[in-house]
């Protein structure tokens, strides 16, 4: 029996030597592939080698393909891969329609049995801590299987990481990313730096330091940031991002001139964003420019039936102490024919135009607001919360002295 036990251990032994030198052979040619884009043919080769995740490297392998180059994905576990052609990006395939070869890989428990085989492996750590870190469902409420926010666990682990020696961009990009969402500004800069440190081509680790530094004060070293991240990002919705916070700081700086070059680089580039108008719109009336009212024109239309809009005009006019345009504005557009305009359109003119009259001329803030609740009731159920507010107005009015 002794005889046979030790033939068992030999033969268990010679086996695990086998497949670590498979292993070892098939890991550079799987690297060799994902150089070349060909991300399905990698992750079948070493799948083929290591179809229930035994192996360490492997395993890491497996991770690091399936979460950077997924073509699509459902929930956690399962992943969508394909090869793709010399000019194609990831970026620009994911989430694309077509048929894709789907595969199983249990993330959080294979990378947990990973770390109890090998307790000191740091990168199972950082592992871990980016699986966390990238979960859709990482917001306050959202925990893991030992209760922990995705947050937090992702913070412990990444730190862990970074602590036990292992620097790597993506790590400290993750932890950079979950100070300053804790409103941790401070702490998050160090991060940001080392990531550049680590990979000076990270156009989002320049935005996000930008960011802090400007959170911080720090508004000068912020629009180096933020020009930096301008440069480097391709894609428009984030260049345009990047433009509009580099206005911002200037604005802050008091550098009104080149703040609007940057607001209306950004409006260029995503015309019909929200936030760059309303931006661009605030730059234009601090300059007194003439373009001004036809900028708040292009917010209207954005939406005319969203009272938010309107409640961002008012506020942005009032900060601008152009109140007086803001009326002409509302009294010209209501004076023109409202063929085809929605009543609650034409309503949240007459209301807000009310408010901007409450002060000066309350008499003539009460025909807007009788106006805005003929208007309202042409759509809305009686017991809309508008006209609570409208009869509260009027009740008001009635009983000044």
């Amino acid at each position: 029996m002794k005889n046979i036990l030790i033939a068992l251990l030999w033969a268990a032994i010679a086996f695990q030597a086998a497949f670590a030198d498979k292993v070892a052979d098939i890991l550079p040619q799987a690297r060799d592939l994902v150089a070349e884009k060909q991300y399905l043919a990698a992750y079948q080769l070493v799948e083929k080698a290591d179809p229930k995740h035994r192996d360490l490297e492997v395993v890491l392998f497996k991770f690091d393909l399936l979460t950077n180059y997924y073509a699509s994905r459902i929930g956690a576990d399962m992943f969508a891969l394909r090869d793709l052609a010399e000019q194609e990006r990831i970026e620009d395939v994911r989430g694309a329609e077509g048929t894709f070869d789907m595969f199983h890989f249990e993330t959080e428990k294979t990378l947990k049995r990973m770390l109890e085989e090998h307790p000191g492996e740091v990168r199972i750590h950082r592992a871990l801590g980016l699986y966390y870190y990238k979960q859709p469902g990482m917001h306050p409420d959202a925990k893991t299987d030992d209760g922990k926010s995705y947050a937090d666990a992702a913070f412990e682990h990444l730190d862990k990481a970074v602590k036990s020696g292992l620097e790597e961009d993506a790590t400290r990009f993750a932890l950079g990313h979950l100070e300053l969402a804790r409103g941790n500004y401070a702490k998050s800069i160090p991060h940001f730096e080392k990531c550049i440190e680590l990979n000076p081509g990270y156009a989002a680790a320049h935005f996000n330091l930008a960011s802090a530094r400007f959170a911080v004060g720090s508004n000068r070293d912020a629009l180096g940031s933020a020009k930096k991240a301008l440069e480097l990002y391709a894609e428009p919705d984030l260049k345009s991002d990047a433009a509009s916070l580099a206005g911002d700081i200037l604005a802050e700086l008091g550098e009104d001139k080149d703040a609007l070059r940057h607001y209306e680089l950004a409006d260029q580039i995503r015309p019909d964003a929200y936030p760059n108008i309303k931006s661009l719109l605030r730059m234009r009336l601090r300059q007194e420019a003439a373009e001004s009212d036809a900028t708040a024109l292009r917010l209207m239309a954005l939406d005319l039936e969203n009272p938010t809009v309107f409640g961002d005009l008012e506020e942005v006019y009032m900060a601008t102490q152009r109140t007086g345009r803001l009326i002409r504005l509302y009294s010209t557009r209501l004076e023109s024919p409202q063929d085809g305009q929605s009543p609650v359109a034409t309503g949240n003119m007459h209301f807000y135009l009310a408010r901007l009259h409450i002060e000066s001329e309350p008499q003539l803030a009460r025909q807007h607001f009788n106006s805005a609740k003929s208007c309202f009731e042409k759509k809305f159920q009686a017991d809309h919360p508008v006209f609570k507010i409208i009869e509260a107005q009027l009740s008001e009015e009635s009983s000044d002295p």
